[in-house]
């Protein structure tokens, strides 16, 4: 019971946090979209849903999300045969640890953005490039969905509240 009570404050610290302007609307229903959309998005790659190549077309910029964190720019730096090569322009949150990008692809083969998770990347599934972060590269890879599923439109991943 102590370590689901320890998860419990953990999980409700952090969806708190993230109920600032630059994760949503301010609200609480923003802090928890920042975290249960990203969270979905992850698991979808236990549905097969992951790229096995990179996109005909991809943009020479796209949004981040640092995951129940900011929004931020990605420049794509190099196409080559290691893949996709973006790097991540602002400020990351102090404390933040990223492990691995994933790159957001709707059913149309159109990139969405790139959400920017802690930990380490999800076994066995494709990488498509790479991410410079700080002084890190890390493993950019990529998942076919449609937001429509995932995200609060009131709090959007790749946009902010009324912009």
């Amino acid at each position: 019971m102590r370590r689901f009570t320890g998860w419990l404050t953990l999980a409700l610290t952090v969806s708190l946090a993230a109920c600032g302007k630059s994760a949503g609307s301010g609200s609480a229903a923003c802090g928890i979209a920042a975290l249960t959309g990203p969270l979905a998005v992850k698991d979808a790659f236990a549905r097969g849903n992951m790229l096995a190549a990179i996109p005909d077309s991809v943009p020479a910029t796209l949004p981040v999300r640092v995951v129940a964190g900011p929004l931020l720019d990605a420049v794509l730096t190099a196409r080559d045969s290691a893949g996709l090569a973006f790097t991540i322009e602002g400020r990351i949150p102090v404390g933040a640890l990223p492990g691995y990008g994933v790159m957001l692809v709707d059913p149309q083969s159109r990139p969405l953005g790139i959400l920017l998770f802690d930990g380490v990347a999800v076994p066995n599934a494709n990488i498509l490039g790479r991410v410079t972060v700080r002084d890190s590269v890390l493993p950019l890879l990529g998942i076919r969905i449609d937001l429509t599923g995932y995200e609060d439109p009131k709090c959007p991943l790749f946009t902010e509240p009324g912009s």
